[in-house]
């Protein structure tokens, strides 16, 4: 069965080729032209690579604003290379930060440092934020069944009694 599919595929795949170039291929000719075509990639450095000339026209050309950006990252990397080794040798191991960035560590550093800050509820083990709530509606509907049954339990005292004083009578 599947060199019976491979044939199928095989003859369709010649006569799409076919279909491309117009015209009925002999079956050595289609068959050389697939594996070519299959082949294409396998080897990279069998055919000549086509060399396509750099198109020059779009390359940016103001020299004077390429060294004034170069200029710039040397100044960037200049001042980093120097707060690097000013914390080396200050011996803190951390480079100097700009006061924005030093701004942020502290705050984030601060966040935590005041735990009283803000009233913490502390939960119970397995307690959910939501558990206040539940626990109230639970002991409303724990109360409900207690007056019935405490209904219940009287209605049935005062039947007793009052058959207790047919019964008497």
């Amino acid at each position: 069965k599947r060199e019976e599919i491979k044939a199928i595929k095989e003859k369709r795949q010649l006569a799409k080729l076919a279909k491309e170039f117009d015209e009925e291929l002999s079956d050595d000719d289609a068959q050389e032209k697939l594996e070519k075509s299959h082949n294409q990639w396998k080897d990279s450095h069998a055919a000549d690579p086509k060399h396509i000339k750099a198109d020059s026209t779009k390359w940016d050309n103001d020299w004077d604003k390429i060294g004034k950006q170069r200029e710039e990252i040397k100044a960037i990397k200049e001042k980093q290379r120097i707060s690097k080794l000013e914390a080396e040798l200050n011996g803190n191991g951390t480079p100097a930060m700009d006061e924005e960035t030093q701004k942020k560590l502290e705050a984030s550093h601060n966040q935590w440092k005041d735990s009283h800050a803000k009233d913490v509820k502390v939960l119970k083990s397995g307690e959910t934020l939501g558990q206040d709530r539940r626990d109230a509606e639970l002991h409303r509907k724990r109360e409900e069944i207690k007056a019935i049954k405490e209904k219940r339990q009287l209605a049935k005292l005062a039947k007793e009694f009052d058959e207790e004083l047919s019964d008497d009578d």
